[in-house]
């Protein structure tokens, strides 16, 4: 997804991102139903898209 962000972005342009937290009320909903379901294999928590560290380190990996 970081990959797809940056080729749409025009140079100098902004990526501007409003994502879930994992200490968010979203990110504690996720933890409760987790409790009851496995997470899916077929793809990462989206409350890691609220993570700084993992943007930033999705980011440095994609292409440019």
């Amino acid at each position: 997804m970081a990959a797809e962000l940056l080729r749409v972005c025009r140079p100098g342009g902004r990526i501007v991102m409003g994502n879930w937290t994992p200490e968010g009320f979203v990110g504690g909903m996720f933890k409760i139903i987790g409790r009851h379901a496995p997470p899916s294999p077929l793809m990462a928590p989206p409350v890691k898209w609220g993570d700084e560290a993992t943007v930033r380190s999705a980011s440095a990996r994609a292409p440019s």
